[in-house]
């Protein structure tokens, strides 16, 4: 069983570097209902993929997650992981893009 909270770490750390948010923020600065839906989809995900991400660090999923629902020129399917990185974009694909936006009170929400 993947450690989901080693996940979201690592999907909310690179929603901060995709946005170049990183030098300036880190995860504690997402508000609270960001964290929580950030987690909803992370168990969905995680659900619908299962086994899929048994080879699979979690480092390397929370990434992945996030750049592949992004469409970033990167995530599962460009690991060499073959029809398992093909299932795993396609889950990812289910999710919407986010936005990412800093409040005036330099709290991080997701749109």
């Amino acid at each position: 069983m993947k450690d989901k909270e080693k996940i979201l770490h690592h999907y909310l750390h690179t929603a901060l570097w995709t946005e170049e948010l990183d030098s300036e923020f880190d995860i504690e600065d997402f508000a609270p209902s960001a964290i929580a839906s950030a987690k909803n989809d992370i168990n969905v995900f995680v659900e619908k993929a299962g086994k899929l991400l048994d080879l699979l660090p979690e480092y390397d999923i929370g990434q992945d997650i996030w750049m592949t629902r992004q469409g970033h020129g990167v995530g599962f399917w460009d690991r060499g992981l073959g029809e398992v990185g093909v299932k795993l974009t396609e889950i990812c694909k289910e999710f919407k893009t986010l936005n990412v936006w800093k409040s005036e009170l330099d709290v991080i929400y997701f749109e």
